[in-house]
């Protein structure tokens, strides 16, 4: 799966299968997305496909939802050079992967 439809599924399957992924693996991705007001693109996409080759139980769980799910099987493949929708999708991929460690950090403490 390259690397733009990684990020452009990324932010639906934490909206519907966030209990799949490891809080301290979205907080450590959410350190990474800290980047995005100071990085170039370059550095960003460098910096995230190291993280996703680090964290391979998440690239497998997006991959998984990716082939299954009909909706984005149909989505269109990004436009080759689209920087703007990846950067767009990085901006999403950021508030998602926030509400969701929110979410899961209050579950958390309520089950303590």
């Amino acid at each position: 799966m390259k690397f733009k439809k990684i990020i452009q599924v990324f932010p639906q399957v934490l909206k519907t299968h966030s209990e799949k992924f490891e809080l301290e693996d979205l907080q450590d991705l959410d350190q990474v997305l800290a980047a995005l007001d100071t990085q170039t693109e370059g550095e960003l996409v460098n910096l995230l496909k190291n993280w996703f080759q680090n964290h391979t139980k998440v690239t497998e769980t997006i991959r998984k939802f990716a082939q299954t799910t009909q909706e984005l099987k149909k989505s269109p493949e990004p436009p080759p050079n689209s920087e703007a929708s990846i950067l767009q999708n990085l901006f999403e991929l950021r508030e998602t992967l926030k509400e969701t460690i929110k979410a899961k950090t209050n579950q958390d403490k309520s089950q303590q």
